[in-house]
């Protein structure tokens, strides 16, 4: 036999060396078309947690509800924890989403019917996949809003922008005992226009408001890294999305404890429909093989969200509260989810 005419030797069968290559370069094409889509379907769900990490702070902010009519200025701290569980979907598996942060918030009268605020939210966001992937995010967004307050009702005008670091991205990639590894960064923004009323029915006040909202999450493009083989290359993806929100507050007669120190429930309620495309694309490639680029299509935010709450308010006196609150939220596409809130508030 010819030197030039290399073979393998299996089982009693003599393999051509070019053949044996090709079988072993079949399979590993295979094995990586195979974490393609999984991939994909992992990384895609960046823009939802980035969009989730502010949702779980939006719904706690009520322009105009942070200040009494004759008060001139209110600050408030909000230490917030919350978990939620997002459904599997498509070549997503089921991402749990542990999620800490604290609000710092500022509100004020620049005349008697013009009120101004401000509201800073950090935070740090925490994704496990059932797959064994995961990534946590860090940042945070700021607000600011104006609008008219008459003491019964008013509307308002809030923008908010924010940015968080993606760090800790991690894949099991089945080809290698390492696991693919990156950092991104995830942005956001939105604009709200809304209004709210208040009507008393005895010693019971219901606050109702109405606002419609346009924004945008997005993550930018990474190329993994870490692991020897199954890495891909990801761009740059997100959703915008316009939502109308319809809530209330229902505040109860409050009991006093002491001369000084009264107590007051409450429940919160918010239905939120969105409107806009279901589907986002991320488009993804090996890392050897650049120009072998998929199209994973990823789900946005369900169309139809309920959160509702209860909660009591501990006043102090006539310019400290504290506040805690326990709320749910309800989709088509949360299996569960859950939020903490404490609130320090002083008046002056």
């Amino acid at each position: 036999m010819s030197r030039k005419q290399q073979t393998h030797y299996t089982a009693g069968l003599f393999i051509p060396a070019a053949i044996v290559t090709a079988l072993v370069t079949a399979s590993a094409n295979a094995q990586q078309a195979a974490t393609a889509e999984p991939a994909a379907g992992q990384v895609a769900r960046l823009p939802r947690v980035a969009f989730e990490q502010y949702e779980q702070h939006r719904v706690l902010i009520r322009p105009g509800q942070a200040i009494n009519p004759d008060d001139g200025m209110a600050l408030w701290l909000t230490p917030v924890s919350s978990s939620l569980d997002l459904k599997a979907g498509g070549s997503a598996s089921l991402a749990h989403l542990s999620e800490d942060g604290a609000m710092l918030g500022m509100e004020g009268h620049l005349s008697e019917f013009f009120v101004v605020g401000g509201v800073i939210s950090v935070g740090e966001s925490t994704a496990k996949f059932d797959d064994g992937g995961r990534f946590r995010l860090e940042g945070g967004t700021f607000s600011i809003y104006g609008g008219i307050d008459y003491g019964f009702g008013g509307v308002h005008l809030r923008l908010t922008k924010g940015g968080h670091e993606v760090k800790g991205i991690e894949r099991v990639t089945g080809l290698d005992a390492a696991p693919a590894t990156g950092e991104t960064e995830a942005r956001f923004w939105e604009i709200e226009l809304g209004a709210r009323t208040s009507y008393a029915f005895g010693a019971i006040e219901v606050t109702p408001g109405v606002s419609f909202a346009v924004g945008k999450s997005r993550a930018k493009s990474f190329v993994e890294t870490g692991a020897a083989a199954g890495l891909f290359s990801f761009g740059s993806q997100g959703f915008t999305y316009k939502r109308l929100t319809l809530d209330s507050e229902i505040r109860g007669q409050a009991f006093a404890l002491s001369r000084s120190l009264s107590v007051a429930p409450f429940a919160t309620v918010a239905y939120s429909y969105r409107f806009g495309s279901n589907n986002y694309a991320l488009d993804s490639a090996p890392v050897t093989a650049l120009t072998d680029i998929r199209v994973n299509q990823s789900r946005t935010p369900a169309r139809h969200r309920l959160d509702a709450g209860l909660g009591v308010e501990l006043a102090v006196n006539e310019r400290w509260f504290i506040t805690a609150q326990y709320a749910r939220q309800n989709a088509s596409d949360i299996r569960s989810a859950d939020r903490c809130a404490l609130t320090l508030r002083v008046s002056f």
